[in-house]
Parts: C-alpha cells; sequence; structure tokens
C-alpha cells in the first residue's frame, strides 16, 4: 500500500488489487499515516478554453453543476479554477 500512496494510484484501483473495499482501505491508509487522497486530473488548455467561454456567457447556458459534469469535474474544482483565473461563474447578483 505504500508504494501504490507515493505513486499516486486511485484508492478504487488499490482496493480492486488487494480485493478489499475502499472504505477499509482508506481506514487502514488512515491508520499507518499513509496519503490516500484522490487522485486529480491536471487542467489543459482545452479545459480552460472551455472554462472561459462558459463565464462569458450572460446568462449562461447550464447551471455550474451539469458544466462541472460536463468536464468531470466537482463544482468546487470549477469554482476554484474560475476563482484563480479571475472568472466569474456561478451564481451572479
Amino acid at each position: 500500500m505504500k508504494n501504490h500512496s507515493r505513486e499516486k494510484t486511485p484508492a478504487k484501483t488499490i482496493a480492486k488489487l488487494t480485493k478489499r473495499t475502499v472504505g477499509a482501505l482508506r481506514q487502514k491508509a488512515f491508520i499507518l499515516g499513509l496519503p490516500l487522497g484522490r487522485s486529480s486530473r491536471e487542467w489543459t488548455k482545452e479545459d480552460l478554453r472551455e472554462l472561459k467561454r462558459y463565464a462569458r456567457q450572460k446568462p449562461p447556458a447550464t447551471t455550474i453543476a451539469k458544466f462541472a459534469k460536463s468536464m468531470r469535474r466537482t463544482v468546487a474544482a470549477v469554482k476554484r479554477k474560475a476563482s484563480r483565473h479571475g472568472l466569474l461563474v456561478g451564481h451572479r447578483r
């Protein structure tokens, strides 16, 4: 488990390899003090273009939740990335 933790292998994959549940795997990693978080995908230039295109829409064609799902990212990840690039997404008043 230590080798997989360092390699950033997703918990689901490690669980399958060790024939354990993901919950059991996370619990054991916590006890051993191993980092076993979610693996994140890097933002590509195309992802950023799509985010900027969405931010420019007034009013947006879809909700931020639907947009995030189409990008296969969480709403929080989309909002965080938009904020870092100075883009406004989500609720506007």
